[in-house]
């Protein structure tokens, strides 16, 4: 999960949109210029890979908030996650899929988070939404640390 700090908003409701995107080898998904309801999706990510963590075998979906995209994220063999990238609309459509180290993927979501966070906090826009990004954050930092 990438991130554009440059991209960072908050609406007149509170909500804080930033810039997240998936990138595999050279695709963006949903695009590079994407905006979405940053906080929101980072807890959605850290909470879906602590679940996969957690041994869950079944793919786990993971939307974004604005748009029909979405990631379906799944144990593979290894150290690895499959991650789907799908755009759901009126017919579905898989824009890529690859096995991702797990190290890799929990990193750079980490990352992001750590990012929204610091922005949040250094832009005093925290909310509800920013303490449940930063107990996912901690949630997924404990199953990676045990595993």
């Amino acid at each position: 999960m990438n991130l554009s700090r440059s991209g960072f908003a908050q609406s007149v409701a509170g909500l804080v949109y930033g810039g997240p995107h998936i990138q595999l080898d050279e695709q963006r998904f949903p695009n590079l210029g994407w905006t979405d309801l940053i906080v929101v999706v980072l807890a959605w990510w850290c909470r879906a890979l602590a679940r996969t963590l957690e041994g869950e075998r079944e793919p786990i979906e993971v939307r974004f908030m604005e748009g029909p995209y979405l990631a379906m994220i799944g144990p593979a063999n290894g150290d690895a996650m499959h991650l789907e990238l799908v755009e759901a609309g009126l017919v579905r459509r898989v824009h890529g899929e690859a096995d991702v180290l797990s190290e890799l993927l929990i990193t750079s979501v980490l990352i992001a988070a750590a990012t929204a966070v610091a922005e949040c906090k250094r832009r005093d826009w925290w909310s509800m939404d920013a303490d449940e990004l930063v107990d996912a954050m901690t949630a997924l930092k404990r199953k990676h640390i045990a595993n």
